[in-house]
């Protein structure tokens, strides 16, 4: 039986790391099932930490953390939406909403009203990602939200940022874009509320520019992306066992698309697990100009040459992974006769695409 095996202290241990970076308010991020962690696994570690401020992307993640009992935490919803139904349950449920446009701040207004209720929310500033938010220019309708609606009482202004891994200019623009919303606020008479910015990569890399609170949720689990070192850990590793163990011969191809052929002949052992569990990724550079795809084919042709060959250990034994990772399954050599059906394989695996379904057993 395969099962993904996560550690309470490391979380713990990435918490503290953390907050050395910032003296603001951590809002844990907790969206994607805890990032492949378990939902409430994640937030009962943060309320262990001390941190009662969590983030979710699902309305569904709300509900879930209501029945489960944290009641007395502030979750922010950072979605905007437009869909009356979702703004009614965001309402219900006592969290803070997000803003990103009039016709959001609308709808909110109206599920509000019927409740008869003051909802708190944050305004989200689309400073270059495209998704949620107004824009800077609309200084204005931003404006209108603090003021204008009876039933929202805006606490709170963010942005997210697009390249916090690799790129300080675009990282630069997005502040200065917040910024100058702020600063156009404050000469209105408007108090922004808290402010924030930083997610896991632009923390550990920029810090938190100053502002309020930072938004983090991957380096909870180990993860920082952009690859500066970090004293993080990871928190789970997957874990099965090796179900058949045989003899090939030398030359024999193995894999998917038979790109690798046995330089010997090899005890090689079926460990059952693959891309399905998370151990593999995939990369793709749809919707690019020809010059930026070939650019990244290069980049990413250099990486895997400089990259070591993938391994796992078996037993404590580390071992090399034979041919290409399949949905479901890999090949490893098996060199010492220790290596036996029911060994346990343990492998990295990429948190975001576990597989739901795995056991997850936590110590």
């Amino acid at each position: 039986m395969k099962k993904l095996i996560v550690r309470r202290e490391a979380v713990l241990h990435n918490i503290a790391e953390i907050q050395k970076r910032t003296q603001g308010t951590l809002w844990g991020v907790v969206k994607y099932d805890g990032y492949g962690m378990g939902l409430l696994f994640m937030a009962g570690v943060l309320r262990e930490a001390g941190i009662h401020h969590l983030a979710v992307s699902e309305i569904e993640d709300i509900l879930r953390l209501r029945q489960e009992g944290f009641l007395q935490e502030t979750i922010l919803c950072m979605r905007s939406t437009g869909i009356p139904q979702e703004a009614e349950e965001v309402v219900r449920l006592g969290a803070v909403a997000t803003v990103g446009s009039l016709e959001s701040a609308q709808v909110l207004q109206g599920a509000a009203q019927a409740a008869q209720r003051v909802v708190d929310a944050h305004i989200k500033v689309d400073t270059g990602l495209g998704r949620y938010g107004f824009l800077p220019s609309q200084l204005a309708e931003i404006a209108s939200v603090y003021r204008d609606f009876s039933h929202i009482r805006v606490t709170g202004i963010y942005t997210h940022f697009s390249s916090a891994c690799c790129s300080r200019g675009a990282t630069l623009r997005q502040v200065e874009g917040f910024r100058q919303v702020l600063e156009g606020l404050r000469r209105q008479g408007v108090d922004p509320g808290m402010t924030h910015v930083s997610n896991s990569a632009a923390l550990f890399r920029w810090g938190d520019w100053g502002m309020d609170a930072v938004r983090v949720g991957s380096a909870l689990i180990g993860r920082v992306p952009g690859g500066q070192e970090t004293n993080l850990q990871h928190v789970e590793e997957m874990a099965c066992a090796i179900t058949e163990v045989k003899w090939l011969p030398k030359g024999f191809a193995v894999g998917y698309g038979g790109q690798y052929a046995l330089p010997r002949a090899m005890r090689v052992a079926v460990v059952p697990i693959g891309s399905w569990d998370g151990y593999a990724r995939q990369t793709a550079a749809w919707g690019l100009g020809p010059w930026k795809l070939l650019e990244n084919w290069l980049r990413d042709g250099l990486h895997r040459m400089k990259s070591a060959a993938p391994t796992v250990l078996v037993e404590g034994i580390r071992v090399p992974v034979l041919g290409r990772v399949g949905h479901g399954h890999i090949l490893v050599a098996a060199p010492s006769e220790s290596i036996r059906p029911g060994s346990c394989v343990t492998v990295p695996v990429e948190p975001l695409q576990l597989n739901t379904a795995t056991q997850r057993v936590y110590i």
